[in-house]
């Protein structure tokens, strides 16, 4: 599913890679258990970065992450939608309005969905909808729509958590798009997506650790945190820190 998405977001990114990927992913699930799928993916994309030729190299701007195109006013919560046409029209007002899509973009994203094919819905909480830049792309957004609720965007999937996907071209979007990824694959980010009741709340999914040359840095409504504080939470490890980070964020006790 993983690879399809990148396919039909990134205009065709690079099959070869995706299937390098997806052999070696095969051959160390043969002989070990991997308890981070997702992780791991990551570990070995940025392994053969290094390489010259690695067609991931050729492909993904990490540039661009999903807190530079992800802005609160394209965050929104309701509480229920008729059916999927009416969650992707809602999910891409936000965009429609400041001129980075068009309606046409919006006619399309619908059309081109089969309830049959849901190859856009991602684990057991998440859609992005999307459709080719020339169908009316403007500027490379990303917009957030919860439906409370649940919606239908096949027979069997039921997703809370729509996000509408604008790419400019065939590589730009690609970072974004990987950590829409393991946010849906992610059940304690989406735990504390679920309690948000405002769209500033649920704006904090870009506000997370962050791991930078073998260091971390935690960030609070964009205040990096205490020295002694990174200390702490670095020795505890990335799971641990993760984990209650969400915790608190759900429980709205972080200080």
């Amino acid at each position: 599913m993983k690879k399809r998405v990148l396919r039909e977001t990134n205009g065709g990114v690079q099959e070869e890679a995706g299937q390098l990927l997806e052999k070696i992913m095969t051959t160390i699930e043969d002989f070990s258990t991997v308890h981070d799928r997702t992780d791991l993916e990551k570990k070995l994309i940025e392994l053969f970065q290094t390489r010259d030729d690695y067609p991931y190299d050729q492909e993904i701007n990490h540039e661009i992450s999903l807190l530079d195109v992800l802005t609160l006013d394209a965050v929104q919560i309701i509480e229920q939608v008729e059916d999927y046409q009416e969650a992707i029209r809602l999910g891409s007002r936000p965009l429609l309005k400041k001129g980075q899509i068009t309606s046409n973009y919006i006619q399309s994203m619908i059309e081109s969905h089969n309830m049959d094919d849901s190859y856009i819905v991602l684990g057991n909480e998440v859609a992005i909808p999307h459709s080719r830049p020339e169908e009316g792309v403007n500027e490379l957004a990303v917009s957030l729509l919860h439906v409370r609720q649940g919606v239908n965007f096949s027979r069997s999937e039921r997703v809370h958590f729509v996000f509408i996907i604008a790419p400019i071209n065939q590589e730009s979007h690609i970072n974004a798009l990987f950590e829409i990824m393991s946010i849906a694959e992610d059940e304690h980010r989406l735990r504390y997506m679920r309690t948000c009741s405002t769209p500033q709340e649920l704006a904090k999914i870009n506000i997370f650790t962050d791991i930078v040359e073998g260091g971390m840095k935690a960030i609070n409504n964009g205040r990096p945190m205490e020295l002694f504080e990174l200390e702490n939470l670095r020795s505890r490890g990335m799971k641990a820190v993760l984990e209650e980070y969400y915790h608190l964020l759900a429980t709205k006790t972080w200080r």
